[in-house]
């Protein structure tokens, strides 16, 4: 009865347009970061940055290549990048400079063969570090995390492989002590750690993988954690699908109470689902708001109320909605209202040709799959560590503006050739609304990092997509540390 209560209560809070971020202009940060995963950190001086993700076979020819993308928009910096093999105390080194506002990309392929996971320990200053994976048919890029950790949480996964693909778990051990991991399991029938994925040893300075297929069998959808028994991983899921493409699903370390994604979208031939994963015991009612860009805050959507049982999940499939408009742009909030905190992964599948190649319609690329976890703060200032389009795609930032009464100026610079140049400048964007802005002109010379500056809190994402590859990526930005303020208690508490 209390969950239907608060349920009741958040319905009526958004449609009437009183769903309210605290005062923009009170400069408030929170004592802790509300933030979860990495930040750009304009005062640090070193960092250690893990990207999990590997190929399926590294350096198989004809495979995905991964690429370690390094972005400094401050002074000069040293980079080691390290590979590490399967087995123990096998990294491989190698050691850059990183040349004042620019961008350098390191190929795993150079550094040596058979790498998996990888980490860039860096010296001298602030930077951003992401990774990319491309090949001939697939292509998705995904923000290394800083921090390894003893859980990890992933809310979407399947191995109902139909078309054949693959769902791949990459766990990483760079640290000089073996780690023994489980990995809990929740399907829409039971909650398990099967056999073949308890205790599982990733041994001191090494990354391996664990082709959730062959321990799982035939699933359609399931969400899982990943648990150690003794020592710290870092953890990243490489999915694909034949004839679809390719997602890289990092680890989230932290559940949060809200959880804000700037970048939705409907039209021809778009599938798009979200995956509510409550790793808690205990149960958890959810509150799921979609805001249509050109909408009245009296016309939006009713939210969504989801009601999610302890270390279970829960989808809501939104282009089958009909309370959610077929077309446009729009973004989510995402809340648990009653109950443990959750995490979120928002998976949007494109078939077919659509959109109008415009940067605020459906992408115009035949096909593609991308995942995002969105972000569980808001900042006034984030980066973007890559955007790299090839001749025949497109590279957007989507902003959204929760503020329901404050128009956001948006500010894009880009970081690039030893400099940091305004490519967009005094961007509005409405209260409760969202603007992309296609940066893709800015790409001429090669792939560049970004700097997007608001002067209300906003909350950031990148788009890429190939018509080549028929794939597309979609990424969160990473916030700066000092200018992060929590999302507010939807209630107004």
């Amino acid at each position: 009865m209390i969950r239907r209560l608060v349920a009741l209560a958040v319905l009526a809070l958004v449609v009437a347009g009183l769903f309210r971020l605290d005062d923009p202009h009170s400069g408030q940060i929170a004592a802790a970061s509300p933030a979860v995963g990495a930040l750009y950190d304009a005062g640090g001086d070193s960092s250690t940055w893990f990207c999990a993700g590997a190929p399926d076979a590294p350096g198989a020819p004809g495979g995905p290549v991964n690429q370690i993308i390094i972005t400094n928009p401050g002074k000069t910096v040293t980079a080691r990048v390290t590979g590490y093999g399967t087995t123990a105390n096998s990294g491989v080194s190698v050691t850059a400079e990183v040349a004042a506002r620019s961008q350098h990309v390191v190929s795993m392929s150079d550094v040596g063969t058979g790498l998996g996971g990888v980490t860039v320990e860096i010296t001298g200053g602030p930077v951003t570090v992401a990774h990319r994976m491309s090949s001939a048919n697939v292509d998705d890029q995904s923000d290394c995390v800083t921090e390894a950790s003893d859980t990890w949480y992933f809310a979407s996964a399947n191995t109902d492989q139909t078309p054949a693909g693959t769902a791949h778990l990459w766990l990483l051990n760079p640290f000089p002590t073996d780690a023994s991991v489980d990995i809990r399991v929740s399907t829409d029938r039971l909650v398990r750690i099967p056999q073949k994925l308890r205790g599982i040893i990733v041994p001191a300075g090494s990354s391996r993988m664990v082709d959730l297929g062959a321990s799982l069998g035939y699933v359609p959808q399931f969400s899982f954690s990943v648990q150690t028994r003794g020592g710290r991983v870092a953890a990243e899921m490489v999915q694909t699908v034949a004839s679809s493409g390719m997602r890289l699903e990092p680890g989230v370390s932290s559940t949060a109470p809200s959880w804000l994604l700037p970048d939705s979208f409907g039209g021809t031939g778009v599938t798009e689902k979200l995956h509510l994963f409550n790793p808690s015991q205990a149960d958890a009612t959810v509150s799921v708001t979609v805001i249509p860009n050109g909408y009245d805050p009296a016309s939006f959507p009713e939210p969504f109320v989801v009601e999610i049982p302890g270390r279970r999940f829960s989808t809501v499939e939104l282009t089958a909605e009909s309370r959610v408009p077929p077309d446009g742009l729009r973004w989510i909030r995402v809340d648990s209202v009653d109950g443990p905190p959750i995490v979120v992964s928002q998976v949007i599948g494109i078939a077919g040709a659509g959109g109008d190649g415009s940067a605020d319609s459906r992408p115009s690329v035949a096909g593609g799959l991308a995942s995002s976890d969105g972000s569980s703060a808001q900042a006034t200032t984030w980066y973007l560590t890559s955007v790299s389009p090839t001749t025949d795609s497109q590279s957007v930032v989507v902003v959204a503006n929760p503020s329901p009464d404050a128009i956001a100026l948006v500010q894009v610079s880009k970081v690039s050739g030893g400099k940091v140049s305004v490519i967009a400048d005094k961007q509005e964007v409405p209260p409760s609304s969202s603007l992309v802005i296609d940066v893709s002109a800015a790409t001429a010379d090669g792939p560049i990092g970004l700097v997007v500056e608001a002067s209300n809190p906003v909350v950031v994402s990148g788009r890429t997509t190939s018509n080549a590859r028929a794939d597309f990526s979609m990424f969160p930005a990473l916030p700066e540390r000092s200018a992060v303020s929590v999302l507010p208690d939807p209630l107004g508490g």
